[in-house]
């Protein structure tokens, strides 16, 4: 692995994509002097996780400010678009636990 300013490139394609992550996160573990490094692929994020990313997590490193503007605005709209049928969701859920305790 080779950790670049703008990304992370592999030498080697990987074929499971779990190992990569293990192994990435091990890496960033290291280097933070860490054990909670959490290692996701953004652009297979769903869109609760990549909302919850841009409002709550940390930026780290930005070098192309025009592409991050962009995917934050996307994910900001496609959000918003999307609330009201997760907020029925969650309400039904949360409704039919109550009533029978169970998912």
């Amino acid at each position: 692995m080779d950790f670049l300013s703008n990304g992370i490139y592999l030498r080697e394609p990987f074929n499971d994509i779990g190992s990569l992550i293990l192994s990435l996160m091990h890496e960033i573990s290291t280097i933070l002097e860490t054990i909670e490094a959490d290692v996701r692929i953004l652009n297979r994020g769903d869109l609760e996780f990549l909302f919850q990313v841009i409002t709550d997590g940390k930026l780290l490193l930005s070098t192309d400010e025009n592409k991050r503007v962009q995917f934050e605005k996307r994910i900001f709209f496609e959000n918003f678009d999307f609330k009201p049928v997760l907020d029925t969701y969650y309400y039904y859920m949360r409704k039919r636990i109550k009533e029978t305790g169970q998912q």
